[in-house]
């Protein structure tokens, strides 16, 4: 059966569904608890208004449920639903009597299926203490303002939200990047099927298709992965299969005027332009032909020594070299995301000094000369020679990966390894958790929603 391409509408649905939305409510002035002689809150808690309901408009059933995600309320009100966390709705405080207050800037993770279709209730209580005060109040969805508003009076505010309202050019967005991507995918599926090449499709597409039987809405980046072997054999057909133009494979030499992205090569589709640039950290240096073009990352698995110490110093070797071709990275962006403990953000940054004083080329020279040494030893266990550094010493099981299984989603035929669920636990652990909420958006995506991951 062949897949259609969904319409923004189904698009549209399908996130919200599946991530759900962040909902907040703001209040420019606040109140001490103690002056609302609240028991069950500390002094230091500033609060405003009570909160009595934000959910779906309509009537909710104790039968919705938003199965495998702990992150998410179907809807809070007084009680809760369930024992609250700090870290899932933040700014919302219980008193003793079970009533739910808000912080001046409070926020709330719902997901719900009845959302998208009955949009969201909410139901705040202005004590007199807080209206004497006459302070402005906003509720987002999202990151984007829904309603706003002065507080003249003590009282009940209430309002629906209409979600269908909410993030239409992110929704655009995936919609149309999901187009490219079927045509990216197709062109590579044929090259391979053409040139008996195995191909798979890993990291957050693997996870969609393995835990959810489709893609993550939210997800726009697919990675795909080769033996080196069989690497080598793709880079030399896309010379000739691609003369055209209408894609490049370009490798990570490749970027630009001597700088400095990650070893990482990557298929770029360049008839068309789409919002979001996987190449903003080359800066101004990049190719300028690269910028806002849809682009796939490919990662090498290369054949890893059965020997735990030779591993060890190839791999390590390996991540010493990356660290000294970050001194050519025009945005350095990686001290917190790439090298997460701080002795490593440390040593990052004293790799990366040293080296810009070394030229790239000869960086890069040695990581491939490095790469290469086991090339062939035909051991039982792959490892992903050119990904993210932190992951680089992992082995994965050759058995894992085979020829592949085929597997549909969104109208795109993809291979992946036949043993994913060893792969996905090797590589993430516990996968079939949802993340936690505030990282559910496009790698890629530079909107309104940004304010609520830290910038």
């Amino acid at each position: 059966m062949i897949e259609r391409e969904p319409t923004i509408e189904q698009a549209a649905r399908e996130y919200f569904d599946s991530r759900g939305i962040v909902l907040a409510v703001r209040c420019s002035r606040c109140v001490r608890a103690s002056r609302l002689k609240l028991t069950a809150v500390e002094d230091e808690q500033r609060l405003t208004m009570k909160v009595h309901y934000i959910g779906p408009a309509e009537e909710h059933s104790e039968e919705a449920v938003s199965d495998n995600d702990p992150w998410c309320y179907r809807w809070i009100g007084s009680p809760f639903p369930e024992t609250p966390r700090e870290s899932l709705s933040y700014g919302f405080v219980r008193d003793g009597a079970g009533d739910v207050w808000m912080d001046c800037y409070a926020h709330v993770c719902l997901r719900d299926p009845s959302l998208y279709d009955k949009g969201v209730r909410i139901e705040l209580e202005v004590p007199e203490i807080v209206a004497e005060k006459r302070p402005n109040w906003q509720i987002l969805c999202n990151g984007e303002v829904m309603m706003s508003g002065t507080i003249t009076s003590a009282g009940r505010i209430s309002g629906t939200i209409d979600i269908r309202n909410v993030s239409q050019e992110l929704i655009t967005y995936i919609t149309d990047l999901r187009r490219q991507q079927k045509i990216v995918i197709s062109e590579i599926g044929r090259i391979c099927d053409k040139y008996h090449l195995n191909w798979y499709l890993i990291c957050g597409g693997l996870i969609g298709l393995v835990r959810d039987h489709a893609l993550i809405p939210w997800d726009d980046d697919l990675d795909i992965a080769m033996s080196f072997d069989d690497y080598q054999r793709f880079v030399s057909a896309v010379r000739s299969e691609w003369s055209d133009g209408r894609m490049v494979l370009v490798l990570p030499e490749e970027y630009g005027d001597g700088v400095f992205l990650d070893q990482m090569s990557r298929v770029v589709y360049m008839r068309e332009c789409i919002f979001g640039d996987p190449f903003e950290r080359l800066g101004k240096k990049a190719r300028t032909d690269l910028h806002n073009h849809l682009a796939m990352d490919l990662y090498i698995l290369q054949d890893a020594y059965e020997n735990r110490f030779k591993h060890w110093l190839q791999t390590r070797t390996l991540q010493f070299l990356y660290g000294l071709a970050l001194g050519h990275r025009e945005v350095s962006s990686f001290a917190g995301n790439r090298w997460e403990a701080r002795g490593k953000v440390a040593a990052a940054k004293i790799l990366s000094r040293i080296g810009r004083h070394m030229p790239l080329a000869f960086i890069q020279r040695r990581y491939d000369a490095v790469m290469r040494r086991s090339t062939h030893k035909r051991g039982r266990s792959y490892f992903q020679a050119n990904g993210y550094h932190a992951c680089v010493p992992i082995r994965f099981d050759k058995s894992w990966f085979g020829r592949g299984i085929r597997m549909m989603s969104h109208g795109m035929e993809f291979r992946v390894p036949v043993q994913a669920d060893k792969f996905l636990k090797k590589m993430y652990g516990n996968y079939r958790e949802p993340p936690f909420f505030f990282y559910r958006k496009p790698a890629h995506w530079r909107g309104a929603e940004e304010e609520f991951y830290g910038g």
